[in-house]
């Protein structure tokens, strides 16, 4: 999961920052620069963009690219109600092209949508490998009292015949389809009979 999601990020900032190095600026809070509320361009002006401040969150710096791809990536963002994506994709769209929104959805496909789906998958599917691995408690009590009572029968010494001696009248049934007999799995016992 590591290197392959580095790796997208690493593809995505360098396009990112290609694409859209130094079209928006980060001005501190005081500062007298022209355009400084519109993130140093005028294509921003009223945007929802620059209204709610994500200057910082821009492609000019390696670091900045990583910042703005891991919240598109987790789709949260902090005192507003817009999921990332569309926001980020209309304020950078606004700095250059309309075609600019391509980017981020395709980063939304590739890393959202893909690859951390595959990620989870992979850990529920460990999950439920190790969940159905385990005995539960009732199955180990009732070997144990099997083993208990000596009527196990360990499978590598288990052989057709000798369990099966007794027990004509079910032959057919345990017969499969190729008419061989199917093989048993887990605990096996004997019972006692007077036949």
């Amino acid at each position: 999961w590591g290197f392959s999601s580095q790796v997208v990020y690493c593809v995505f900032a360098i396009i990112g920052m290609e694409l859209f190095h130094g079209k928006i600026q980060y001005f501190p809070v005081n500062s007298n620069a022209p355009h400084a509320l519109e993130c140093g361009n005028p294509a921003l002006k009223d945007s929802l963009f620059a209204r709610g401040k994500y200057c910082k969150n821009n492609f000019n710096d390696f670091a900045s690219s990583f910042i703005v791809l891991m919240e598109l990536t987790v789709l949260l963002l902090p005192s507003f109600p817009l999921t990332p994506t569309p926001l980020f994709a209309n304020g950078f769209a606004n700095v250059t092209v309309q075609p600019a929104k391509l980017y981020f959805i395709a980063f939304h496909i590739v890393m959202v949508i893909i690859i951390v789906n595959i990620f989870v998958s992979f850990i529920l599917e460990a999950f439920f490998v190790e969940y159905s691995l385990e005995k539960s408690e009732v199955e180990t009590a009732i070997e144990h009292k099997i083993q208990e009572l000596g009527m196990g029968v360990q499978e590598d010494e288990l052989r057709d015949e000798q369990l099966l001696d007794n027990m004509e009248s079910a032959e057919h049934e345990l017969e499969g389809e190729g008419g061989t007999k199917p093989q048993s799995k887990g605990l096996l016992f004997k019972i006692a009979s007077k036949r």
